[in-house]
């Protein structure tokens, strides 16, 4: 039985709520909204200005939406350069153990509402990806899901540069804002990498610091007081 439905947010992008875990993938204000300001302007455009390609890691796949608009970004900022040796370029691996039915993933509207109908086949690979294994969704983007739970990751062979780090909440999966967490997190990190998060609570930005990360409140999207941004110390 699927416990997954969608809904459309206030800016018009859909979502999905959880009725199993009785939670919404993303914010009712806007789903599209939330994601460019976490993820997007606090997380992506911030390492760019700082690093030319970098390593990505997605706690939480989900609808795919953080990977849709991460290589938007990306295509955009390849688009004022022609000469190949300056392009930037992305890894990005994301964990998901409860990964969307295709026939549900298809449906949402995202390739239609950022108006970018030529990424739907992208958008449908990355819902099709083979556990594992890397593949090339464009000459500057490679992509791998692992559909295992984050405390069964044991690639040690990639550090990343910046996480987005989109579990559910606190409150419903407790065991992914833990010490143990985030100490793995910081031992796979890149000195200086980056992880930003919706979830500004003082318990999780405590257990960061725990960690060996640096942590400041920025402003949080619409609906939403603050969020987090940590930086991986040295």
């Amino acid at each position: 039985m699927n416990t997954v439905k969608i809904f459309k947010t206030e800016d018009g992008s859909h979502t999905l709520f959880n009725e199993k875990k009785n939670e919404y993938y993303h914010s009712i204000h806007g789903a599209v909204q939330e994601s460019k300001h976490v993820f997007i302007n606090a997380g992506l455009e911030f390492k760019l200005s700082q690093k030319e390609s970098i390593n990505i890691l997605e706690i939480g796949l989900g609808t795919g939406l953080n990977v849709i608009l991460t290589l938007m970004h990306l295509n955009s900022a390849n688009a004022i350069t022609d000469d190949s040796i300056l392009k930037s370029k992305i890894k990005y691996h994301a964990i998901e153990p409860f990964p969307l039915a295709h026939e549900t993933a298809i449906e949402l509207n995202y390739c239609e509402f950022l108006d970018v109908p030529h990424l739907k086949d992208i958008f449908s690979q990355i819902h099709c990806a083979p556990d594992g294994y890397e593949i090339s969704l464009t000459e500057t983007f490679d992509f791998a899901r692992y559909l295992i739970p984050f405390q069964d990751y044991n690639n040690m062979e990639t550090k990343y540069d910046l996480v987005y780090f989109d579990a559910f909440s606190p409150e419903v999966e407790p065991g992914l804002w833990t010490e143990a967490i985030f100490s793995k997190l910081a031992s796979i990190m890149e000195p200086e990498g980056v992880l930003v998060t919706y979830c500004s609570k003082g318990i999780v930005r405590r257990t960061m610091q725990m960690c060996n990360f640096n942590t400041e409140r920025l402003k949080g999207p619409p609906g939403k007081h603050e969020m987090l941004r940590a930086i991986a110390m040295p």
